[in-house]
């Protein structure tokens, strides 16, 4: 949601105006059920963070599963960016400014430390992360909680962190070895769909707005 609210309504606002009659419905789903809700055909376009390397090995998943071939699924990416570990600035974790994988999982043994994922599909081992992570919630306010009382750290992508944790005084701590996230664009391509053309459409919009760097994401820097 963090992607989308910077994105989608100067994008379907632009869209509208191209396609006056066309009426386009927003649902914010959790990651952890958004896929589900696409695959199942609920929604036409989804867009997911997740790493690539994850996203293909879900969607030939799929396709394995897929019994009607005319319908498929196709992605269009739009941002790269990579996942941080966000901590309160007296955490353990927060005097470090970058961990592999191996060692914030000795920091994580060493302290007794929980974790928390925010705005990204779980990238390795999901059912860990399932049963481990203290929430995979979409909202902010459960994570900053966690946070402000030392509960527990919490994973998302660093521009989640620079627009919405930055500034109440948390940090972030790189990770050297952790897969970069995509933010993305599924929808269904299938022909006999009775809005492919719309949906084509929308697809080939957005991929002109983000060719002419509207849809680039800059960091805030301070001088």
């Amino acid at each position: 949601s963090v992607f989308t609210e910077l994105l989608l309504p100067m994008v379907n606002s632009k869209f509208m105006r191209v396609h006056p009659k066309t009426t386009i419905k927003v649902l914010d789903i959790p990651n952890t059920e958004i896929l589900s809700y696409f695959f199942a055909r609920y929604c036409k376009l989804c867009f997911v963070t997740t790493s690539k390397e994850n996203l293909d090995d879900l969607l030939e998943v799929h396709r394995l599963m897929q019994k009607d071939s005319s319908a498929k699924i196709a992605y269009l990416p739009l941002l790269d960016d990579k996942i941080v570990i966000v901590a309160r600035p007296d955490n353990p974790v927060a005097k470090y400014k970058k961990l592999s994988r191996k060692e914030y999982e000795e920091v994580y043994k060493k302290e007794n430390l929980r974790f928390s994922m925010y705005q990204t599909y779980p990238l390795n081992q999901p059912e860990h992360v399932f049963s481990s992570a203290l929430s995979l919630s979409n909202n902010p306010e459960i994570h900053k909680q966690f946070l402000i009382e030392n509960i527990a750290t919490t994973y998302m992508p660093k521009m989640a962190y620079n627009l919405q944790f930055k500034q109440d005084g948390f940090c972030a701590v790189e990770t050297s070895d952790a897969q970069n996230v995509i933010h993305c664009l599924l929808y269904w391509d299938d022909p006999e769909d009775e809005d492919y053309a719309l949906i084509k459409s929308y697809v080939d919009f957005l991929q002109r707005h983000f060719e002419h760097g509207y849809g680039v994401y800059k960091e805030q820097t301070s001088e």
